[in-house]
């Protein structure tokens, strides 16, 4: 179960920032937006006077029901402003360098199935479509650490829901999640965690 990528390869240096794709969805002129969201107007309207008038006639006998449409109300006005105020907030500056969404979802999606296993750069690198140097300036452009690290840091996170959700011994959960022995656990956990896994496992589940 031991993993090439844990062995600390080289660390070429790089920056986290996410790289902005292009979008699934057509995009629609500012004409046509305009010209949309007059026409949702009029039913956002009609709907809260609507529930207004019926809180109206509601307010002298049932409190309870008359409540329910003021909150029904003041919710669909929270949502038209958060609306109106995510239309106006502008777009992320774009940035160069970085892995594309598609790609920064490809490789999570794998790297994510194969945390018990053993994961090489070549295979990350072949999921996102990319040669190995390029990938790894690439993953660390977005990311912000090496692939390697990444991959460990993942690990543990993983080894701490196993320890503090089951009872699996030490030795299991660090093949669990692709490390190849206890000692192999321990050194990584210290490293990132700060403390042995029996010490922190202790510590977590007696105040959980």
């Amino acid at each position: 179960m031991y993993d090439a990528a844990l062995a600390e390869p080289p660390d070429p240096a790089g920056r986290i920032d996410r790289a902005v794709g292009l979008t699934s969805q057509p995009v629609m002129p500012p004409e046509a937006r305009s010209w949309e969201g007059r026409r949702e107007e009029p039913a956002l309207t009609e709907a809260l006077i609507q529930l207004l008038r019926s809180a109206g006639r509601q307010l002298g006998e049932n409190g309870a029901g008359a409540g329910s449409c003021i909150s029904r109300a003041l919710s669909l006005l929270e949502a038209e402003r958060l609306r109106r105020d995510c239309d106006r907030t502008p777009p992320p500056p774009m940035t160069t360098g970085g892995l594309s969404p598609w790609r920064v979802r490809r490789v999570r999606q794998h790297i994510e199935e194969n945390l018990d296993a053993t994961i090489k750069i070549e295979d990350l690198a072949s999921v996102a479509k990319l040669s190995v140097r390029h990938f790894s300036l690439a993953f660390k452009q977005s990311f912000g650490v090496s692939p390697h690290a990444h991959i460990v840091r993942r690990r543990i996170e993983k080894a701490r829901e196993l320890m503090l959700l089951t009872d699996e011994p030490l030795a299991q959960v660090a093949l669990a999640c692709g490390l190849a022995d206890q000692a192999h656990l321990s050194k990584w956990f210290r490293r990132l965690v700060g403390a042995t896994p029996n010490a922190w496992r202790r510590q977590y589940r007696t105040e959980a």
